[in-house]
């Protein structure tokens, strides 16, 4: 399948936005079809799904993130409106980006061409909407930053077992104060190297005794940092 996204190109001294499928190549009439009719439910759709994850009474910063995701994750997780390697390639990204509107886009949001250059860097807004959203609210509720939630989502390794974000939530949440950014951050590090994506240890097969004891000693050993 495919996408259409916008980009910006000077023609005789003027810019104007051409329409180009992604992925680049040459594409089946079929599939441009399909993109063509994804543009179209995207242009109806997302405006009213941004104004939609906006609704939850006095939201956080993380709450209107995640509910923007879980309402994107309902039309991106359709089999027949998106192919899963439109969104394992961030092309389906691109191409909501554009419909969504400038207010409720984040603070300094970047153009078409830096989103997709911070997707080279697993940095960009939309697809940490869309992870975020496959948690439960309750599971990462406790998450007060937005920036908190990126530095997690940056340590594949972290998520791929779900007690270790629960576990880790039970914990922040019984401390009298939540970590400063900078605590939070080294609490992610260790736990990054204790369950580093690279090398794929299999927490799984730990008891949940033993991630409760990594969880604690990597929070215990973050709040020795001052703020």
């Amino acid at each position: 399948m495919a996408v259409i996204i916008r980009e910006r190109v000077n023609l005789g001294g003027s810019e104007v936005e051409l329409p180009t499928y992604l992925p680049s190549g040459r594409l089946s009439k079929d599939d441009r079809l399909r993109a063509e009719h994804l543009d179209e439910v995207l242009r109806q759709r997302i405006p009213a799904v941004a104004h939609e994850s906006q609704q939850t009474p006095q939201p956080t910063l993380v709450r209107q993130w995640y509910e923007l995701g879980r309402r994107l994750r309902t039309l991106v997780d359709d089999p027949k409106l998106v192919s899963r390697a439109d969104v394992d390639s961030g092309h389906i990204w691109l191409a909501v980006w554009y419909y969504l509107p400038d207010s409720i886009k984040p603070a300094g949001s970047p153009t078409m061409s830096e989103y997709q250059e911070r997707q080279h860097k697993r940095k960009d807004h939309l697809s940490l909407c869309y992870e975020i959203s496959k948690f439960e609210w309750a599971d990462v509720a406790w998450i007060r930053r937005w920036d908190d939630w990126h530095q997690i989502a940056f340590r594949p390794g972290i998520l791929r077992d779900k007690r270790v974000l629960i576990i880790l939530g039970r914990t922040i949440s019984q401390l009298s104060r939540y970590p400063s950014r900078r605590q939070f951050r080294q609490i992610v590090k260790i736990l990054g190297e204790t369950f580093p994506t690279r090398s794929l240890r299999d927490s799984s097969v730990l008891s949940t005794d033993s991630l409760e004891s990594a969880v604690m000693d990597a929070v215990a050993q973050a709040l020795t940092l001052p703020d």
